[in-house]
């Protein structure tokens, strides 16, 4: 067996920091050493609480993404909702301006109406009282 040293042109493209040896085997196999395993359990050891601390970001962001869907589903329905009533006070102002303008016409009907009625009538008198002074001057 023979111990070689890690080199970069042996095809590996992982670069630590730390010495890394492998035993070579005459089967070609590679065996990692205890001095690689340990430096393995000190990374773990190291990122053992950052993912932890991770894992907790995660969920704490899968329950509020899950709290703003459901505050989101209930604004559209709240949206919905007041769009319909947008609607059907648009349609009962459209009724009221309709309903406003047809009595704004009769209204002015009426008083042409009654105008004419009034002027028909002043005409008669003034036709009776024209009778009356010539049936005087007579």
């Amino acid at each position: 067996m023979s111990i070689c040293k890690y080199k970069r042109n042996r095809g590996f493209e992982r670069d630590f920091a730390l010495k890394i040896y492998f035993e070579i085997t005459d089967f070609n196999t590679i065996f990692v050493t205890n001095e690689v395993i340990r430096y393995y359990q000190l990374i773990m050891n190291d990122l053992a609480p950052t993912i932890i601390d991770l894992k907790g970001k995660i969920e704490k962001l899968v329950k509020l993404h899950q709290q703003l869907k459901q505050e989101n589903d209930k604004l559209s329905a709240d949206n919905a909702g007041l769009l319909k009533t947008v609607e059907e006070q648009k349609t009962e102002i459209e009724a009221l301006k309709k309903s406003s303008q047809d009595i704004l016409q009769n209204k002015t009907q009426e008083q042409d109406t009654l105008i004419t009625d009034t002027k028909l009538k002043i005409n008669e008198l003034v036709q009776e009282i024209d009778s009356c002074i010539a049936l005087l001057n007579k």
